[in-house]
């Protein structure tokens, strides 16, 4: 009864129990419609870890459930069950609690995501070590579609040569170098993972990079200024309660009027803000999606808006399928170390992210602001570095 109730939900996506296209469910265990009754959407990504049910196509079932018709039906049967099933490819999250020790949160996303392997990371993201969406102009290349984004942001941004410039959450070091190598900078590179800053040492080792393993909170008070900030692909990961200490970091460090760059994903502006556990848990703990209204917080408080760039979710599904193509080319060099419940893990979060872009649920932004000379009272959670 309840796997006909659940065939019922799925038929308008065109999704069938046990069917042969590519985005069909297949069941390997009963238990599965009953668990993920119980237990929502963290027993939907747990069961499929466990191997209670399979797709090959997660991204396309993923896509037809975003771009499926559900909306009547469930504001006529609401249930646990329906919303489960929908929110099956929301898989990235928003969480909008504040974290209670700064050190804490950071040091379990890094430990969580970050920290996994940098044999893992290099057998997935190409020779380009960027963990963020490429941009795929005039190239199906995921390497030429990295450079290109680099060079983009460089343009953006107005790089000169002997501009001091601060890198937040700098990942592998991939873009810090890049930015000193063409553009004769010097950049600061901070990252909360000890797997990254020591990858990041290595690959600009003799350069003008000072990688630093720390979090931007400690930056907070500091009297070292920047000409240049850039953050991409980490706002993803800042509570949206910690928006304003975010927020007040960047002005402090900046110098007048100098340009600062946020690339990050947004949510649609009528997405449910509620948290996705197995996200949570297993993926990225901590983090939120902003809506593009959001990002207002930044010209409220002294930043002025230059553009606003929108990309299609086609970028980032491309890169999401680029980086899993390497990881299951790769994943017989990692299997041994990592095993099965890791691989349906990562594949799962993959190939699911990948869907909800192709549905054009999520986008990449990329904000460029100056900030401004006019003074921000200290009630406005920002202060004037100048």
């Amino acid at each position: 009864m309840l796997r006909q109730y659940i065939q019922n939900l799925l038929a308008p996506a065109d999704i069938h129990l046990n069917g042969n296209r590519p985005w069909d469910i297949k069941i390997n265990n009963e238990r599965v419609f009953l668990r993920v009754l119980r237990g929502g959407i963290l027993a939907l990504g747990e069961s499929y870890m466990d191997g209670d049910w399979d797709c090959e196509r997660i991204d396309q079932l993923v896509e037809r459930v975003l771009r499926g018709d559900f909306h009547n039906q469930f504001k006529l049967n609401p249930s646990a069950l329906q919303k489960t099933i929908r929110r099956l490819a929301r898989l990235k999250y928003n969480r909008n609690q504040q974290s209670t020790e700064v050190d804490e949160r950071d040091r379990q996303l890094a430990e969580t995501h970050y920290d996994l392997g940098n044999d893992l990371f290099e057998g997935m993201l190409g020779q380009l070590m960027l963990y963020t969406c490429a941009y795929f102009k005039d190239t199906d290349d995921l390497d030429e579609a990295q450079e290109t984004k680099c060079r983009l942001i460089c343009e953006k941004l107005g790089l000169q040569p002997g501009m001091k410039c601060l890198d937040i959450g700098g990942g592998f070091g991939e873009f810090a170098k890049y930015a000193v190598e063409k553009y004769s900078v010097e950049v600061v590179n901070i990252t909360i993972s000890k797997e990254q800053a020591q990858y990041a040492r290595e690959l600009c080792k003799g350069l003008a990079v000072d990688v630093r393993l720390m979090s931007y909170k400690e930056l907070k008070g500091s009297k070292e200024r920047f000409d240049a900030v850039w953050s991409i692909g980490m706002f993803e990961a800042v509570p949206h309660r910690d928006h304003p200490q975010f927020i007040q970091v960047v002005y402090e460090v900046l110098k007048e009027l100098g340009p600062f760059l946020l690339h990050t994903i947004e949510r649609d502006s009528d997405a449910s803000q509620d948290p996705n556990p197995w996200i949570d848990k297993y993926i990225f703990p901590g983090g939120f999606l902003p809506s593009e209204s959001e990002i207002t917080t930044f010209t409220e408080h002294g930043f002025l808006p230059i553009d606003n760039d929108a990309w299609a979710g086609s970028d980032y599904d491309k890169t999401l399928m680029a980086w899993y193509t390497n990881f299951e080319k790769n994943w017989r060099l990692l299997h041994e170390k990592y095993g099965e419940r890791f691989y349906r893990m990562w594949r799962l979060y993959l190939l699911g992210c990948a869907g909800s872009f192709r549905a054009e649920r999520m986008r990449v932004h990329q904000h460029l602001f100056r900030r401004g000379m006019t003074v921000v009272q200290e009630n406005s959670n920002v202060s004037d570095g100048a």
